[in-house]
């Protein structure tokens, strides 16, 4: 292993296009991720939040926080958690918060008969 943070890491981070290039796609990422938070499901977020907090701290003494393949653990966390933001932009509608019956809910209905089986059910 060699250690990048005083080589890359920091070099990175005090030359300002890639500080603001770093920047917006994290808070890009937490555009898509934040909204709803407290109703996506505890699983994904638990993932999500124990997946980045090691990967951060190895990635800015270990790795280079501007190389993309080392997010690839985060990535599906991401795309999940992201996943009703979307949905509720494209849609319009806000996604109802469904509990969890043996799987992930994600608030989507494949259609509505299986909403009402689901509700009368």
């Amino acid at each position: 292993m060699e250690f990048q943070l005083l080589d890359h890491n920091l070099a990175l981070l005090r030359h300002l296009p890639g500080l603001v290039r770093l920047l917006a796609a994290a808070l890009a990422a937490w555009c898509l991720v934040g909204p709803g938070w407290g109703r996506k499901p505890a699983c994904l977020r638990r993932g999500f939040l124990v997946t980045l907090a090691p990967l951060s701290l190895g990635l800015m003494l270990f790795g280079q926080c501007d190389e993309l393949r080392v997010y690839y653990e985060v990535y599906p966390f991401v795309f999940l958690l992201a996943l009703p933001t979307v949905a509720t932009l494209l849609t319009g509608q806000s996604l109802p918060a469904q509990k969890a019956t043996g799987g992930i809910a994600l608030g989507l209905a494949a259609s509505p008969g299986a909403r009402r089986e689901a509700v009368a059910g």
